[in-house]
């Protein structure tokens, strides 16, 4: 946990950070309204007599005037703007720094990482071309040495003009061997490509999938049950599980997530973040248990 001092010191270079992010926000909407500004001077100076034809009377004021509005908006928008970049490139940086010095573990962290991620076409759980992006990625070994990763992700599919997102939370990986292969989850469908599922059970909100031909077991009444506490125990929109030969993916979306931006950094708020964290950890590790 954090002390006073060491708060008074992370919380001097967050703001720092905060400051650069609003004053290139700053910087940019202030080169777009610059640049609004005089084309459309230049428009009054080389179109002088636009405004006697009525063909073109409405373009300036309608086109012009439109993008004036836009960039005056944006600019005093970045003006209180709270960015999330300081949040996830500083601030949970040095939280894992220091959960690595207390707790003598090796989480290796990476914010807004970039590549194509295989992660959700190995789980299954959403479409199989749904585009994953990262805002942050911890990777770590249990106490088991079992290789784990967790995601603070968006998967979404996109269509025409319409975008549909199907996760805004937490992805985590075990990669463990299990002998089974089942899904729990509150909506949708198995897609794990190559295998076919069946439901099998409904408990509440939850629906059980197995794949076609095999029966529940005990492992999988375990899982079920794990299942069933997460979603009892945190305030979630959604909880998916599936669990295949090699690995074990369970997705969490929180109706309020406890790591993204805050209004106001306090040392309260940032030892929140900490067992925030250290709760993602335990949740790894139960899933090791299991």
């Amino acid at each position: 946990m954090f002390t006073i001092n060491e708060f008074s010191l992370i919380n001097r270079d967050f703001n720092k950070a905060q400051q650069n992010r609003k004053k290139k926000l700053m910087k940019i909407w202030g080169i777009l309204l610059g640049i609004t500004l005089v084309l459309v001077i230049a428009a009054l100076i080389i179109f002088p007599n636009q405004f006697d034809n009525g063909d073109t009377v409405w373009i300036l004021p309608v086109y012009g005037g439109i993008t004036l509005i836009v960039c005056l908006i944006g600019f005093f928008v970045s003006l209180k703007f709270l960015s999330e970049k300081p949040f996830f490139e500083y601030l949970y940086t040095t939280i894992i720094d220091k959960i690595n010095r207390e707790e003598g573990l090796f989480l290796t962290y990476e914010s807004y990482e970039k590549g194509k991620f295989d992660f959700n076409k190995i789980g299954g759980i959403f479409p199989y071309y749904a585009l994953a992006r990262v805002k942050r990625h911890i990777k770590g070994h249990t106490e088991d040495q079992l290789d784990f990763d967790i995601y603070d992700t968006t998967i979404t599919t996109s269509s025409n003009n319409s975008q549909q997102t199907h996760l805004d939370g937490i992805y985590y990986v075990l990669h463990k061997k299990s002998n089974t292969r089942v899904q729990v989850r509150a909506q949708g469908k198995p897609r794990v490509k190559g295998l076919k599922f069946e439901k099998l059970e409904e408990r509440g909100s939850l629906k059980v999938y197995k794949e076609v031909g095999m029966h529940l077991n005990a492992i999988d009444y375990k899982l079920i049950s794990f299942v069933e506490n997460i979603e009892k125990t945190n305030n979630l929109k959604h909880v998916y599980l599936s669990v295949i030969e090699d690995e074990v993916h369970l997705a969490l979306w929180h109706k309020k997530h406890p790591a993204r931006k805050h209004k106001k950094v306090s040392l309260d708020i940032l030892n929140q973040l900490y067992i925030y964290f250290m709760s993602e950890l335990e949740q790894i590790q139960d899933l090791t248990d299991l």
